[in-house]
């Protein structure tokens, strides 16, 4: 019996039809939401403490450029009032 004819013999193991791989998908689908869990808890609770700090800055420099653009309006105003404005 020559070697191509002991091919012709036993076919080949078809891996669909002699396993299955569930496992290896189910392991590496429950592998990726862990570490999609833990990356989503260490970015938003270990890594980042600055953010109530950045969250009060960011109200203080609200009030303070409201403040400007006040200031400004005000300038504006009265530089519309003037005579020389007018006759423009």
């Amino acid at each position: 019996m020559t070697a191509q004819e002991n091919t012709e013999t036993t076919p080949e193991k078809d891996p669909i039809v002699e396993g299955s791989i569930l496992w290896p998908v189910f392991i590496s689908m429950v592998l990726l939401l862990v570490v999609a869990a833990w990356s989503l808890y260490d970015e938003f609770y270990t890594r980042r403490p600055y953010k109530k700090y950045q969250a009060d800055w960011t109200s203080i420099a609200r009030a303070a450029y409201k403040a400007k653009v006040a200031d400004a309006q005000a300038n504006l105003d009265e530089l519309h009032a003037t005579d020389g404005y007018k006759a423009l």
